[in-house]
């Protein structure tokens, strides 16, 4: 992919705007200049109590009679929850 812009992405002062848009076009023009430097080491996005929520919840299906995975996925980001279809 190109990308040609007259904005670059230091140009963009995020402490003047709330707005995620803005924050996403800085983080897309940054990885269009520097690449994977750019990208934000791993985040942990899971806090404890969506975690209690999602092992509660993945119980009550699984005392339904269906199967059940927790935590899909290899990246930072992943499925909480996923039920087995057994047909």
């Amino acid at each position: 992919m190109k990308v040609f812009s007259t904005l670059k992405a230091d140009q963009i002062d995020l402490a003047r705007t709330a707005s995620q848009g803005v924050a996403g076009l800085k983080a897309f023009l940054a990885y269009g200049e520097k690449g994977k430097a750019a990208l934000p080491g791993r985040l942990s996005f899971a806090n404890s109590s969506n975690s209690a929520f999602s092992n509660m919840l993945a119980t009550q299906i699984q005392q339904h009679g269906y199967k059940v995975h927790s935590d899909i996925g290899c990246s930072s980001y992943k499925i909480d929850i996923g039920v087995i279809n057994p047909s």
